[in-house]
């Protein structure tokens, strides 16, 4: 008779896991699980990120239904497809209709937060599942999770997530496969993408030096097509309108319009230059290469260990010259 794989608590001393969880790892058979739920309350890049995660809970637990939590200020980019169900968190409601909301979120067999924050902790107090891993970051932690474990800025963000599946003793792919669909390309022709804006205004290199890359670029590489795409905030409109103008002159550049397909036109790049934003982890998750351009936020959490990419940095958040980004772009472009 073929003996029934299990889950297994390994010890590790990041690793903090509550009375007798051991025990209850060793009762669940993955293979079995009929209900597993993934929580993640975070912007297109991250929920782009966990494309990875879930389709190793889909490989370890194959007969399960796998919701995935999202909120509902945090949509675009969900991976929809990789799913059976998604529960959202509805941002701005009341006291009372918000835990109502909270409850939909439903009883489930095992529970992954990758989020680890107030809502996300709330959907665990109120709907108590049979076990819950999640990331650390709260005193209560002890009480609600099985297992927790320290989350870290200085790794890349999707193997944080992975590790919360080798904690319970579940192998994962290397490198990460977020399996993201092929869109039709927005043009034939070979092109450089390049996102100049992101969240806030402090992550994002200065828009002449956008407009300066892409000039130096478009003379150094004559044979593609420089694109500049930004997101749709009036100031990140303001952005793009900047460099717009300083393209004016530049053969084979311009500036996209704001409601032009993001996906798609980082899908069929040749290479990506962006800012720390979703637009490239986009790239990454479509294997893409990079080039990522980092002022005022940590470069090691968005700075993957496989592929074709560079992460530009430095000491004392100065940011990366047009020089630096043009060489980058161009080894890159050549290997």
């Amino acid at each position: 008779m073929e003996q029934a794989h299990t889950l297994t608590l390994w010890d590790d001393t990041l690793v903090r896991a509550r009375p007798g969880t051991a025990a209850k790892l060793a009762a669940i058979d993955p293979a079995r699980v009929g209900s597993v739920a993934v929580i993640k309350h975070a912007a297109l890049g991250d929920l782009v990120l966990s494309r990875a995660f879930l389709r190793e809970v889909r490989r370890h637990f194959p007969a399960a239904r796998l919701t995935l939590g999202l909120s509902s200020n945090y949509l675009r980019g969900a991976p929809l497809d990789l799913v059976d169900a998604t529960h959202v968190v509805q941002r701005g409601l009341r006291p009372r209709a918000a835990l109502a909301n909270y409850r939909t979120f439903g009883m489930h067999e095992v529970v992954f937060d990758l989020t680890a924050t107030a809502r996300s902790r709330w959907l665990l107090l109120m709907n108590r599942p049979r076990l819950a891993v999640g990331l650390a970051g709260s005193r209560l932690d002890g009480r609600l999770y099985d297992i927790t474990l320290p989350r870290t800025g200085f790794k890349y963000e999707a193997e944080s997530f992975l590790d919360l599946l080798a904690a319970v003793g579940l192998d994962t792919s290397w490198p990460p496969d977020f399996a993201m669909p092929a869109l039709p390309r927005p043009q034939p022709g070979p092109y450089v993408l390049y996102f100049a804006t992101a969240s806030t205004p402090g992550k994002c290199w200065p828009a002449g030096r956008f407009t300066e890359l892409a000039t130096t670029l478009a003379a150094a590489r004559p044979d593609l097509d420089h694109v500049v795409m930004a997101g749709l905030a009036e100031w990140e409109r303001a952005i793009a309108a900047q460099v717009q103008a300083g393209l004016a002159t530049t053969p084979r550049a311009r500036v996209a319009a704001p409601e032009e397909d993001l996906a798609a036109w980082v899908g069929g790049a040749a290479l990506v230059v962006s800012n720390d934003t979703g637009a490239r982890n986009l790239a990454i998750a479509a294997g893409v290469p990079t080039v990522g351009l980092f002022v005022d936020s940590t470069p090691f959490r968005y700075r993957p260990r496989f592929g074709r990419h560079e992460a530009l940095f430095h000491p004392g958040r100065v940011a990366p010259t047009v020089e630096e980004a043009a060489a980058a772009v161009l080894r890159l472009l050549s290997a």
